[in-house]
């Protein structure tokens, strides 16, 4: 019985029940490989005297090739390293093997098969395959299987553990050969022009690389690395002579005068009020609300969304005061007081009639309502919260620089406060 020869073909599913010419044709690789696989032609014909018990070696003629389609195992050396099985280019050389479903046995490099991706052994890691093999060597030869052995091992392929094998016995050298600066050189950037500088043209990155000849890229690897850093510089008051001794004797006024010059302490500053004064606005241009799914939109409306009321508050609070046990015998906090008014409406409009009472802001905050707020709000608030420990005690209100706020010989206010220190006493 003669067989056909056709062209090495990918793989493909053949069905036996059609010509072997018609596979080469439907897959359409019949003209482009030159090689040629050997099948079976499976179109016996049946002489009279057949025996169907008989092998189906005994029908072959004699000197042809059985091809065992259940028994065949499959070679993994037909497939090269350096192709996936989406696109497999087999050896011209090699024969095809069959499986008995009509296919390829290709489940083990089926199974998640990538490009090999190279890595370069560190000079640790060589020695140690180095010292593996010669430990399994006998009088400087390697036994059989051994370079399988350390490849599982060391996870890497045959080929390099033979590479490395054959380096040790030519000259002793089992590094990979690298120079120790190989690879891209670093930008080198002049640090001392950079200190040279004005600090107008060191504002930003960009600014600082048009200004060093680099690239931004380069700057932020330095800024990363710790060579230059980020810094927020804010402006500082200009001080004269005057003003840093008299800030000086604030500060000497602060300490226990006891425990100068040996140890000293600040004061506990238990009987410091501290009054200061803030703008708030009456609302915002956007509110964040969380609503449920059939409540509708809130509708805030104003007059002008650029002008926003506000309204001043002062705000007077004390240190805290606790026992021993850790209770709290005094929270600190005096009061919260809003700079505004009550008036009558003069006329009648939509949202009230004529005649009701309606709380409107101080849009001014001047000396006079400053200290009328000291005399009517604050002096009464301290003689109400204060710990009963400290009457007859001295306490200071301490404000800022505010220009509305009172002078501390404020002479009306003089007056009320001794008044309401004999009060408070």
């Amino acid at each position: 019985m003669a067989t056909r020869q056709r062209d090495r073909m990918p793989l493909v599913d053949i069905d036996l029940n059609i010509p072997v010419t018609n596979i080469a044709n439907d897959c359409g690789y019949g003209k482009q490989h030159s090689s040629t696989i050997q099948l079976p032609n499976l179109n016996i014909a049946i002489e009279e005297n057949f025996n169907p018990n008989c092998e189906v070696s005994d029908l072959l003629p004699p000197n042809h090739l059985l091809l065992d389609l259940k028994n065949q195992p499959y070679r993994e050396d037909h497939i090269s390293e350096d192709h996936t099985f989406e696109e497999e280019v087999l050896d011209t050389s090699e024969e095809i093997n069959f499986s008995a479903g009509s296919n390829i046995e290709h489940s083990q490099a089926s199974n998640g098969h990538h490009s090999r991706k190279l890595n370069t052994l560190s000079y640790e890691k060589r020695k140690s395959i180095y010292e593996f093999l010669l430990q399994k060597s006998v009088d400087g030869r390697l036994g059989k299987k051994i370079t399988t052995l350390a490849a599982s091992e060391f996870s890497v392929s045959i080929c390099t553990i033979q590479r490395i094998w054959k380096r040790a016995k030519n000259g002793g050298n089992i590094s990979n050969g690298k120079a120790k600066n190989c690879g891209r050189k670093r930008v080198q950037i002049d640090l001392e022009r950079l200190r040279q500088l004005p600090l107008h043209k060191r504002k930003t990155l960009r600014n600082l690389a048009a200004a060093m000849n680099a690239s931004k890229t380069t700057l932020f690897r330095l800024r990363k690395s710790g060579v230059i850093r980020r810094h927020s510089n804010a402006i500082k008051p200009f001080l004269k002579e005057e003003n840093k001794r008299c800030r000086l004797q604030f500060c000497i006024s602060m300490l226990e005068g006891n425990s100068i010059p040996h140890d000293p302490i600040f004061k506990g500053m238990y009987n410091t009020i501290h009054v200061d004064q803030k703008w708030f606005y009456m609302s915002k241009r956007i509110e964040n609300y969380y609503l449920l799914h059939d409540e509708d939109d809130p509708i805030r409306t104003c007059k002008c969304k650029n002008f926003i009321g506000k309204v001043m508050f002062l705000v007077a609070v004390a240190r805290p005061r606790f026992d021993e046990q850790g209770n709290e015998l005094f929270s600190g906090k005096i009061g919260v007081f809003p700079f505004v008014t009550q008036e009558l409406a003069r006329r009648n409009s939509v949202n009230r009639v004529a005649g009701t009472l309606e709380t409107k802001p101080i849009t001014s905050v001047t000396r006079d309502v400053t200290r009328s707020y000291f005399i009517e709000k604050l002096l009464p608030a301290i003689k109400e919260k204060w710990p009963r420990d400290d009457i007859g005690s001295t306490i200071f209100i301490q404000q800022d620089n505010a220009r509305s706020h009172i002078n501390c010989n404020d002479l009306n206010f003089v007056k009320l406060r001794h008044k309401a220190v004999l009060i408070f006493g």
